[in-house]
């Protein structure tokens, strides 16, 4: 960008999109344009917006639409500081489905509905993935700096005059002996509490033991099976974001700490794709199909939704290994001559939520609520 943009305090729009550009300098140039409402950047070489940029793009009090879509992304914790910008800022970013914090979702309006997407370039595990998963990643906090004497005085004097020579007295000596003295105890304590708790439940024939049915979940040589995750999400390809930034967030996240299985992060890359979806079947105790236009016009989604169907009319797979429930949340309003049959059939026999996108919130209890019910049963 040329150095004269950060003169032009006047400039309220800023159109810079398939200009090639692959330095934007962390938006030091911008940072004094108190006047810019629109920018764009879409369709250039950026592979990465670091954390100062963000910062600068926050000082520009008056920026109301903001589209970067587009560009070669490198989805690294180096951009999750942007990616958490994307997700949770009021100002209108070009996406397809954005709720903010205060759950008021809209649809940008430049694109009607073609909107530059923001997708992972590299590295490969994550190609052409939202970037906005890397606002989920856990990634490390910044190391803080320490500094270590490494040279020994014998003279008490630097001690006392704040000397940085580190010294173990006898009372601190003799905590940390008394401390660790108590946690072997402890430890010891516990170790034989378990193995006569193992004893009282096991009676011992040579070296294979002999489990009561009474006390333990093996009954008929038959272990009760045990679900890996609590609900596996069924979508068109165009609701990565929806379910990134929205789902994620709001039940994986603190009060409801659900395990979701999601195909764009928990499938196997490089398997087969009805492998990875049959197996998604067997290790979550729910699906949750979200429903829209796309989804009815996939085959691929209706075959997900045909096996679901199938896995549970299996009369020969024990009742355990089932899955507990299907929620359908039907986000569109679908004509009943357009549906398909196993779909139509569903939608008499199952409840389904109708998302009320004026009432964002109330959906989001009643579906919850559902959750919380199902991982109970």
């Amino acid at each position: 960008m040329p150095s004269d943009i950060s003169q032009l305090l006047l400039l309220e729009e800023l159109h810079l999109g398939h200009n090639m550009i692959s330095d934007i300098a962390d938006f030091k140039l911008l940072s004094r344009l108190s006047s810019l409402q629109t920018l764009r950047l879409y369709g250039n070489d950026i592979t990465t917006v670091s954390e100062e940029a963000v910062e600068n793009l926050k000082h520009l009090a008056n920026l109301s639409t903001f589209y970067m879509g587009d560009n070669p992304y490198n989805c690294t914790c180096d951009v999750k500081a942007f990616a958490t910008w994307l997700k949770d800022t009021y100002v209108e970013v070009g996406l397809q489905w954005h709720f903010p914090k205060n759950g008021i979702p809209y649809k940008s309006s430049d694109f009607d509905g073609n909107e530059p997407a923001y997708k992972c370039a590299s590295p490969p595990t994550l190609f052409d993935v939202s970037l906005l998963v890397v606002s989920q990643m856990n990634c490390p906090s910044p190391e803080i700096p320490t500094t270590m004497t490494t040279e020994n005085s014998s003279s008490s004097d630097d001690n006392d005059n704040g000397g940085n020579v580190f010294s173990w007295s006898p009372i601190t000596i003799g905590l940390m002996t008394s401390f660790m003295f108590v946690a072997m105890i402890l430890v010891f304590t516990g170790v034989v509490y378990s193995v006569k708790a193992y004893r009282k439940k096991r009676r011992h024939v040579g070296i294979f033991p002999h489990i009561d049915n009474n006390d333990n979940p093996m009954v008929n040589n038959v272990v009760a099976h045990q679900f890996k995750y609590d609900a596996y999400i069924c979508h068109h390809d165009n609701l990565v974001n929806l379910v990134v930034y929205n789902f994620m967030t709001r039940l994986e996240q603190e009060p409801n700490n659900l395990q979701l299985c999601l195909s764009f992060r928990d499938f196997i890359i490089g398997a087969d794709k009805l492998d990875n979806i049959t197996d998604a079947f067997e290790t979550c105790r729910s699906t949750i199909f979200l429903i829209d236009e796309n989804f009815v016009n996939s085959n691929q989604c209706m075959l997900e939704l045909k096996i679901c169907c199938s896995y549970l009319l299996d009369d020969n797979r024990p009742a355990d290994t089932k899955q507990n429930g299907i929620i359908m949340i039907v986000l569109d309003a679908i004509p009943r001559d357009r549906m398909p049959t196993t779909l139509r059939v569903l939608m008499n026999k199952i409840t389904y939520l109708e998302w009320n996108r004026l009432d964002d919130e109330k959906c989001w209890r009643q579906l919850e609520a559902s959750l919380r019910r199902i991982k109970v049963e």
